[in-house]
Formats: structure tokens, C-alpha cells, sequence
């Protein structure tokens, strides 16, 4: 019986755009569940431990979100409330994607992404680690 592996970096990632990639410390906990009587896959965003800080000192306001690959869509997309200016965000939200089969876990995969949110919206979110 084939069982689902995890991915450290998908092929599409953002870090991947990057000429160098950066390691920036933090760590992220989350919990997954496949429900094979309901075909779901759930998805429980715990916390993060240890985000930098940005350049100048000031606290991030991190972010998660979530792709089910490879469907880029909103219908794929999920993603967490900001918690502003922490280092140590506690998020402890359930996400689901419905219509999942087991076969399905052979093509897809679940790309989960941390962003710090800017203070000002015209700027782009800084991609954090993946």
C-alpha cells in the first residue's frame, strides 16, 4: 500500500524563483488528518516558533497559505488570519479540501507557505519559508 510522503519543497515554490536561496529560521507545526470515510483532507495550521524579525528590527505579521497542487485556483487556495507583529504566531485553524482520494495523493501535493504581511497594502507580502 503506497502511503502519502511529504515534500519539503515543491517544484514551484517561491523560494525556488530566487537566484539564492535564504534560509531563514522558524520552524511551523501543523496537523494532518486524511478522513477516508469522507474523502477529506484536513488541515490544522497550529503555530510558528521562531520568525525572524525583518531587517530593521520590527516584528512580522505572518501569514499561512495553503495550495493543493497542482490547482493554483482560489478553489485551492486556503489560507490563515494575519497575526500581527509576532514572532510566535498561534493560528490553531482547520482547513479542508473535500473530494479527496487516496490515488489522488500520487499527483498532488499540499504546498504550505509562511508570508509576512506589509503594513502598507500596496506592497507584495514577503515569502518566509516554506
Amino acid at each position: 500500500m503506497d502511503r502519502p510522503s511529504i515534500s519539503v519543497m515543491s517544484p514551484t515554490s517561491p523560494g525556488t524563483l530566487r537566484d539564492l536561496p535564504v534560509v531563514l529560521p522558524g520552524q511551523l507545526s501543523v496537523k494532518l488528518w486524511y478522513d477516508k470515510v469522507g474523502h477529506q483532507l484536513i488541515v490544522n495550521v497550529l503555530q510558528a516558533i521562531d520568525l525572524p524579525t525583518r531587517p530593521d528590527g520590527r516584528p512580522r505579521n505572518p501569514y499561512v497559505k495553503m495550495y493543493f497542487l497542482p490547482d493554483r485556483s482560489d478553489k485551492s487556495k486556503r489560507r490563515t488570519k494575519t497575526v500581527k507583529k509576532n514572532a510566535e504566531p498561534k493560528w490553531n485553524q482547520t482547513f479542508l479540501y473535500s473530494h479527496v482520494h487516496r490515488r489522488d495523493f500520487r499527483e498532488r501535493m499540499l504546498e504550505i507557505t509562511v508570508w509576512d504581511q506589509p503594513r502598507v497594502q500596496e506592497e507584495e507580502s514577503e515569502f518566509l519559508g516554506e
